[in-house]
């Protein structure tokens, strides 16, 4: 399961979540599988997997089995699961573990409600699955998930731990690590995550504007682009000082950016990934002015706004307005910056981009 988290985690925007470390349980019940299956709908997952390795009195038993829902109400249930299913039995298979195929039709055999659906309809057998779609009604019928409030789960039996031709895939870290690995694969293509990697090279291929803050007691941050904060809220920390550059320029044209600086005031304007404001001073940015030249002018507009002390986030600013306070001694914490195409509408608020006094 960590070996799996950790594969998982190199790509955008995905979290995960483990159930339990093999010594915490939820409600301290190794037993309570109802509970692990109620982390995921309470965290409206996109997918639930219950991590398994097989045993049998019968020796001569071998390889894989994935169990996903009979439910049919929504291709992410049965028909989504049985593909997921099939990828990871396919990568599996390709370790040299036998595939066993996926099932879809393994039902509670009781007839009492905390065994059957919402319609009254016989739930899944294994209770990962059944407690992922229902819910917490460990007595009753449970939710109508037909809205979509079921967690799609794959239940995978890897391999069976006392055949002798499967031990061979659990020996050591490293199979376990290509266990982890066949699992992760499937779950990647069948979710289409795309990696942090290929998304910021997407993002610096097609960003337009990025910069970078020096902030008191950190420094330099790395630069952001397009829109993203640069710099710190929370924390009362200063903005000292500012890059800015356009990146991927369409056309001809430049950044031009001028800060006002505690007992300085305004500075002279600069440009392209110059240094406005100060280092090593302790002298706080208080506002910012930002224009586009030539005929990045004509097609943008610039935007930006900033959090400002006391007054928190103002209103976007945009081509050479002033963002921020005179007059106050009032710091600036943060930053955000974005090119627009002339003619559509802000990316906010407009109104009280700027206070003097």
């Amino acid at each position: 399961a960590n070996y799996l988290k950790e594969q998982l985690l190199q790509y955008y925007k995905v979290n995960v979540i483990l159930t339990h470390s093999g010594i915490n349980f939820p409600n301290n019940d190794p037993g309570d599988l109802a509970a692990r299956a109620m982390i995921a709908r309470n965290n409206n997952a996109d997918l639930y997997v219950s991590l398994h390795i097989n045993d049998n009195t019968d020796r001569n038993i071998q390889g894989a089995n994935v169990f996903v829902t009979s439910r049919t109400e929504l291709p992410k249930y049965k028909e989504g699961m049985t593909n997921l299913g099939n990828k990871i039995l396919t990568n599996l298979n390709k370790l040299g573990i036998q595939n066993n195929g996926v099932i879809n039709n393994k039902l509670c055999n009781d007839h009492e409600p905390r065994y059957q659906y919402y319609d009254g309809s016989q739930a899944d057998y294994y209770a990962d699955i059944r407690h992922a779609m229902k819910g917490d009604s460990i007595d009753g019928y449970g939710e109508n998930f037909s809205n979509g409030s079921g967690i799609p789960t794959v239940l995978i039996e890897h391999c069976y731990m006392n055949n002798e031709h499967d031990v061979q895939f659990l020996d050591s870290e490293e199979d376990l690590k290509k266990l982890a690995k066949a699992d992760g694969e499937a779950i990647i293509d069948y979710l289409k995550l795309k990696s942090k990697k290929e998304v910021e090279e997407e993002k610096n291929k097609n960003s337009k504007i990025s910069y970078s803050t020096h902030i008191e007691n950190v420094g330099w941050q790395n630069a952001v682009r397009d829109g993203e904060i640069s710099g710190t809220t929370g924390k009362s920390l200063r903005l000292e000082g500012i890059k800015v550059k356009l990146e991927n320029n369409e056309y001809d044209g430049e950044i031009i950016y001028q800060t006002h600086v505690e007992n300085i005031g305004w500075q002279n304007e600069v440009k392209n990934g110059t240094i406005a404001g100060t280092t090593g001073k302790s002298l706080r940015l208080e506002a910012i002015r930002i224009k586009l030249t030539g005929t990045m002018a004509q097609k943008y507009d610039v935007y930006y706004r900033v959090h400002c002390q006391e007054f928190g986030w103002m209103g976007w600013a945009k081509n050479g307005q002033s963002a921020g306070t005179t007059g106050y001694s009032y710091r600036l914490e943060a930053i955000q910056i974005c090119i627009i195409e002339k003619g559509k509408i802000a990316p906010g608020i407009t109104t009280d981009c700027f206070k003097s006094k």
